[in-house]
Parts: structure tokens; sequence; C-alpha cells
């Protein structure tokens, strides 16, 4: 059994939500939010990367980060995905990776955070520049983090159905525990935009 990710060649229960339309959405809202320099930072790497990782993403990363790398594409925003940081696996690194992006000559007006334990290192590098959100930077997270309602301004994020995850894995679980030898199942379950005040016009 499964949650929240799957494994190649491994025929079991899983049950996730769709991460690859989530992430292009969070580009599309950004692109119509008028951005058209839009950074990820993340752990994860794209599909066509991971056979040169000395540690593979999981699926979760790699399809966001395929979703963003798509909408780029969709956009016609191809330079955008020089702004792309992977490796940010910790707070720690995600604050380097974001203090790298503050460093570019041009740098981006937009950072979409692939997890809120990326999103905290993502704002810590922010505040410690002092760049203002949304103001001179727009940031999106992944994950309805408590922080992330709290805090000022209110990151909007992709809000995750936990609840109906955690439940519906359960329910497969316990189905296998009682006999059910039934082919194995993949439960794709959709994601909420949660629209708070961390997204704004890119600055002029």
């Amino acid at each position: 059994m499964l949650l929240d990710r799957e494994v190649g060649g491994l025929e079991t229960d899983t049950v996730l939500v769709d991460n690859k339309s989530a992430a292009r959405d969070v580009v599309e809202r950004l692109v119509g939010a008028g951005h058209a320099r839009i950074a990820m930072v993340t752990g994860g790497a794209s599909s066509a990367e991971q056979h040169q990782l000395e540690r593979p993403s999981v699926s979760t990363g790699r399809d966001r980060v395929d979703g963003y790398l798509d909408a780029l594409d969709q956009a016609g925003l191809h330079e955008s995905v020089a702004y792309l940081r992977t490796g940010a696996y910790n707070a720690a690194l995600a604050e380097g990776l974001t203090e790298s992006l503050l460093r570019e000559t041009v740098p981006p007006t937009a950072i979409f955070a692939s997890d809120s334990v990326v999103a905290l290192g993502v704002l810590r590098a922010l505040r410690s520049a002092r760049v203002a959100i949304p103001q001179q930077i727009s940031l999106v997270a992944f994950d309805d983090a408590e922080w992330t309602s709290v805090v000022a301004p209110a990151i909007s994020v992709v809000a995750q159905p936990v609840n109906q995850l955690g439940r519906q894995a359960a329910e497969m679980l316990l189905a296998r525990v009682q006999g059910d030898t039934a082919p194995p199942r993949r439960r794709v379950m959709g994601t909420t935009f949660l629209t708070r005040e961390s997204v704004g016009a890119p600055p002029r």
C-alpha cells in the first residue's frame, strides 16, 4: 500500500493526488497574474533527469516538476526553466537555493515552493533579503501547512484532501486484510487552490 507516491514496477494499491495537474495549475495562475519569470524550488527533479541523479526523486516531486515544466512550455516561457532549483531536501537547502535566485541578474518575480518545508526555507530567504511579498515577489506553496495561513501575508497554497487520502488508504488496506485479492487499485484525487495574499502582479 502506497500513500502520496508511486514506485515504478511495484504492483500495489496506491492513493495520491494529481500532482502534475496541480503544479501546472499553479504556474497557469501565476502566468494569469502577469508573471513571466517563474521559479520553482524543490527537492525533486524532472522525469528526464532521473537517470542522472544519485538520489532519484519520489513520484510526488517528479510529477510536480513535470507539471511546472509543462505549464512553462505551454505558456511559451522557455527561459523560465533557468529558474528551476532542485535539491531542496530541507528548509536550509531551500533557503540557500532561494538566495541564489535572488542573486540572479534578472531575478524571478514569482516562486513556487514544492512543499511546506521548502516554502519555509524560501520565506526565510525572502525575509532575510527584505523582499516584500507580493509587492516584489509572489509566492505559492504546495501543502496547506498551518503556518501558511497565519504568517503575514498569508501564503496561497495547493491544499491536498488529507483526510480523504487517509480514509481511502485505510479502507483499501482493510479490504486487503479481509481477503480482497482484486488487482491493485490506483486512486487519484484532486487538489484545491487556496487564494490568500501572497500573489500579486509582478513589479514594474
